[in-house]
């Protein structure tokens, strides 16, 4: 998997490899490796790393009929210059049904989805990307398909369970990628939107650390509510346990949601707070995370939500001094 970068190596972010983490930094356009001694990358955003990239749709995912989602989203990305993506995948929040069969609920797909059909529809949008992007084709797209913490699923003893079954799935999906040779433009990670509002920090936690012991990446990408400078953060949440579950881990990746200029503030004081006292030094932030398309999907103003991608990405930049290397929205469109 790339996250991210070109084809030769990852530029502002980490690589996982089988025995760690590399980190690599952009010098002068040019893709080089740096391992720091916390075995983080340090960003150095440049000229040629702060062109604003191609937008790609995120989804809420609304069908089970993914192949064509997938093949859309390979076809666009040709289009765009055969360029390296993230998508994520939201399927809702996680839990169990009366069998105790792992999985979420997803109001969308008519209530629970077990995780494995869940596996079977991501790989569909997979075969979808391969199949429509031209031969030899350079797109590569990273899809990170996610759950919340959301719900009385998570928000339980068994947290770290659904984690650890969430990020086995994520396993899976990545060994089928190698089995069918298609690492050369797919590779999959999990991610979670972990947002104060939706809960406790202890139990968002336990997730992201049942999923970080399968040895897969994830990206948070939530939201910080009510966090400083504005204040405190909302049900007991701290600086600190953002940072945990954005950076802090050691397969935590950030790819946040910058609806308005107030969160791309807060996740920079939460970077700023991670340089003074974090295990990993500050944030480096893959991604800005925009809900324009998804508020136009729903005829929903979103009134002070509204950033477009592009101001998403510019509002992060500013606050934080990076250039994210991905700018996704989020849509309900099932195609």
């Amino acid at each position: 998997m790339r996250i991210p970068g070109s084809k030769a190596a990852a530029a502002l972010g980490r690589i996982l490899a089988g025995i760690g983490v590399v980190a690599l930094v952009a010098t002068g356009g040019v893709a080089s490796a740096h391992t720091s001694a916390t075995g983080k990358a340090t960003p150095k955003a440049t000229a040629a790393t702060a062109t604003f990239p191609p937008v790609t749709y995120s989804r809420y995912v609304t069908t089970s009929n993914m192949y064509t989602m997938g093949c859309n989203q390979g076809k666009a990305s040709d289009a765009q210059g055969q360029h390296d993506e993230l998508v994520l995948l939201n399927f809702g929040d996680p839990g169990w049904n009366a069998a105790g069969t792992f999985g979420a609920w997803d109001s969308y797909l008519g209530g629970f989805v077990p995780n494995a059909a869940i596996e079977t529809n991501v790989k569909n949008y997979l075969q979808g990307f391969w199949d429509c992007t031209v031969a030899g084709s350079k797109s590569f797209m990273n899809v990170a398909p996610g759950v919340t913490n959301h719900g009385s699923g998570i928000n339980s003893s068994n947290a770290q369970a659904l984690g650890v079954a969430w990020g086995n799935m994520v396993k899976d999906l990545n060994s089928w990628i190698s089995s069918k040779s298609y690492t050369t433009q797919l590779g999959t990670l999990g991610s979670a939107d972990f947002e104060p509002g939706y809960g406790v920090p202890g139990y968002a936690l336990a997730w992201a650390n049942g999923f970080g012991s399968t040895g897969e990446a994830y990206y948070d990408f939530g939201s910080a509510d009510g966090c400083p400078p504005y204040g405190s953060c909302l049900n007991g949440w701290t600086q600190a346990d953002e940072y945990q579950l954005v950076w802090g881990n050691p397969t935590a990746l950030a790819a946040p949601q910058i609806y308005n200029a107030a969160m791309a503030q807060e996740w920079a004081s939460i970077s700023a707070w991670g340089g003074a006292h974090g295990s990993a030094g500050k944030i480096v932030f893959s991604a800005a995370l925009s809900q324009y398309q998804a508020c136009l999907d729903h005829s929903d103003p979103c009134s002070g939500m509204d950033y477009t991608p592009l101001q998403s990405w510019q509002a992060l930049y500013s606050a934080t001094g990076q250039a994210p290397y991905f700018a996704s929205e989020f849509s309900y469109q099932s195609n």
